[in-house]
């Protein structure tokens, strides 16, 4: 989206919090649009739910440590404590992984990760049945047996075939294909499964901006 500068001699209103009565400091709402706004970058987006929208506005500007801090912290995963996975990357540091020769010492930050998700699917390939029994997840008992879907058509292909097969007229092509790229670059969606309401949303937000 594209930040855009705030009226002179306007003076920012944070948003009041409902529920607890106390400001969101950073955090405003245009009545007239009622789009969300970073007071700081002056940067909008849209949420229907306030509880929503102050936890979004917080993850904007608290952005998610590495794992590397993380682990620096001596903490991992502090947002999901309470899962099975969670404890287990608490409990385990790189450092152990090394001495135990399930890592060389010369690791990426997501290394650690990799391991302990490498034990857990070689563990349902080797024993889907048994899998599927402890972790109370029926689909790895037929894991073998699925078939992969089929792959989704690329961007590029799609476009060559609504070029192909579109019915309208050159200069129409040039209109709808020109906002067709636009739309891609400006979202950097990578297939199909990127293009979510959110996605489109913030688009929409950033041509209107």
């Amino acid at each position: 989206m594209i930040a855009t500068k705030p009226k002179v001699g306007r003076k920012a209103k944070h948003y009041v919090d409902p529920k607890t009565g106390k400001q969101i400091f950073g955090l405003g709402r245009d009545a007239k649009s009622e789009r969300w706004r970073v007071i700081g970058t002056n940067k909008f987006f849209r949420e229907s739910d306030p509880a929503k929208a102050i936890a979004r506005f917080l993850k904007m500007t608290n952005p998610e440590p590495t794992l590397q801090e993380k682990i620096a912290a001596g903490v991992w995963y502090p947002d999901h404590p309470g899962t099975l996975l969670g404890r287990i990357l608490s409990a385990v540091a790189s450092r152990d992984l090394v001495e135990a020769g399930l890592l060389s010492g010369k690791t990426r930050e997501e290394d650690s990760d990799e391991v302990v998700m490498k034990i857990v699917g070689e563990e349902i390939l080797r024993r889907p049945k048994w899998a599927a029994s402890k972790s109370g997840v029926e689909q790895f008992g037929y894991l073998l047996d699925m078939k992969p879907p089929a792959p989704l058509p690329t961007l590029d292909h799609l476009e060559e075939v609504w070029q192909k097969y579109a019915k309208c007229g050159s200069t129409q092509k040039k209109k709808v294909l020109r906002s067709w790229r636009d739309f891609r670059k400006v979202t950097k969606i990578a297939d199909l499964r990127d293009i979510t309401p959110e996605v489109v949303v913030a688009y929409s937000d950033d041509v209107t901006s």
